[in-house]
């Protein structure tokens, strides 16, 4: 594939994830966002060492906030709001995170560079022990960069000086891939594993430095951002049970695009009522997936015998390399309807069939049956001992003429055929 349709994939993935960040609707989050941290440099003091002010987030080359090393916060030239900070000569200012391998990395800053001065900044796969570069960039005094990405020297270009220019890093390690975009635009892209030059590196993302490496070192940061989310294997668009027949509850979803899914186990958690969460999950099914495809998916399951109930049903989706995702929970509200009730048929006039729900509060013998204008039975739909729940029949009319029929439910004591508990009729019209 031509690296400008890579990057233009990347650019769509991008914009996807970024918005999973700010809002996430995927139902799988457990792996959704494994890293953030942005710093606008607002909350601290002009004239101050940058890490002395917060060692936490911020460190130098050498671990010694507050030493020489240890830039400072401006006020003096910013991109936005008051704050950037600068790295002058010899300064070694370090953002560290602990190393992580979720699929796809952003590194975001702006940075202005005075004419005549120069900069640098790199991106690291590990920095406490070993460090491992991945991305080296230099910004001379000349006006041109040098950029170290899979090899030394593998590219050059003409920067901006005394302009805020906003650069990202973009490290797909699912791919292997390292993408570098000047003032908002793709410029280059190599293995990640390959090191900033040539030396193999680790699949990691863990550091930036920014240092001043010359005399005349003069580079102002600003808006920095750093995020690390995976990319979920499942595009998982819909989740949802029913039950159409007592005792038993449906399944369906639906996949957009999948991704090393071996598939799905299906769990279940019984409560006692809508507001109860229950206490254990089950596993009652697994269904293959479909590996990697762009296609979209359908699935489906029944679950049997069912007892009457409030329910919760989730889905564990496996990868094959043994990582896994939790679906959003739905929700099957099978516990046993409160009285008796026979609903109008649907369609109304039909033609040739009608579907007649109808509800039972308790074990009783249902006889359901159809009969004509002139009182003869000319179809019997039920006639059996059923339990507590909510059923629908379909009543197929092709053998029967044209005109207005009854259906009547005669529901009683199952160790009596004499018993009634309830029995109703209602009319429909056959019109073909």
């Amino acid at each position: 594939m031509k690296d400008s349709v890579i990057h233009s994939l990347i650019s769509l993935k991008k914009l996807f994830l970024l918005s999973l960040i700010t809002a996430v609707s995927f139902y799988c989050t457990a792996k959704a966002q494994a890293y953030f941290f942005s710093d606008d440099f607002e909350s601290y003091t002009a004239g101050e060492r940058l890490a002395c002010q917060n060692p936490v987030d911020w460190t130098t080359w050498s671990l010694s906030p507050c030493s020489y090393e240890d830039a400072f916060v401006s006020d003096s030239i910013v991109s936005s709001g008051s704050k950037s900070f600068l790295v002058s000569y010899l300064n070694d200012e370090v953002k560290y995170w602990e190393p992580g391998d979720p699929d796809l990395w952003f590194i975001d800053f702006d940075f202005y560079i005075p004419s005549g001065k120069s900069g640098y900044f790199s991106t690291m796969a590990s920095f406490i022990g070993t460090q491992e570069y991945g991305l080296e960039v230099y910004f001379n005094s000349d006006g041109t960069a040098t950029l170290n990405a899979g090899g030394t020297a593998a590219a050059t270009f003409n920067f901006q000086f005394d302009t805020w220019v906003h650069s990202s890093a973009v490290i797909y390690l699912l791919f292997d891939e390292g993408n570098f975009d000047y003032n908002g635009e793709f410029y280059y892209q190599w293995q990640w594993s390959q090191g900033a030059n040539g030396t193999p590196i680790q699949l990691l993302v863990s550091a930036n430095d920014f240092y001043g490496f010359s005399e005349s070192g003069e580079m102002y940061i600003d808006n920095y951002s750093v995020t690390g989310v995976y990319w979920l294997p499942v595009d998982l668009v819909s989740f949802s049970a029913a039950s159409n027949t007592p005792g038993k509850a449906v399944l369906n979803w639906q996949t957009a695009t999948e991704t090393n899914n071996k598939g799905y186990e299906i769990e279940r958690k019984k409560c006692t009522g809508k507001y109860d969460r229950g206490t254990k999950w089950e596993k009652i099914a697994f269904i293959a997936g479909k590996g990697t495809t762009t296609e979209p998916e359908s699935y489906s399951f029944m679950d049997n015998n069912v007892a009457s109930g409030f329910y919760l049903y989730r889905l564990k989706q496996i990868d094959f390399n043994g990582e896994f995702n939790y679906s959003k929970e739905v929700e099957l509200d099978l516990t046993a309807p409160a009285e008796f009730e026979l609903c109008q048929n649907y369609p109304n006039p039909f033609n040739p069939a009608t579907i007649i729900k109808f509800s039972i509060p308790k074990e009783v013998l249902v006889n359901l049956s159809v009969y004509d204008i002139l009182g003869e039975k000319v179809k019997e739909l039920k006639n059996d001992v059923m339990k507590p729940g909510y059923y629908e029949v379909e009543l197929d009319a092709n053998d029967l003429a044209s005109g207005v029929y009854f259906y009547i439910i005669n529901a009683g004591d199952p160790s009596t055929s004499s018993g009634q508990d309830f029995i109703q009729t209602k009319k429909m019209i056959l019109l073909k």
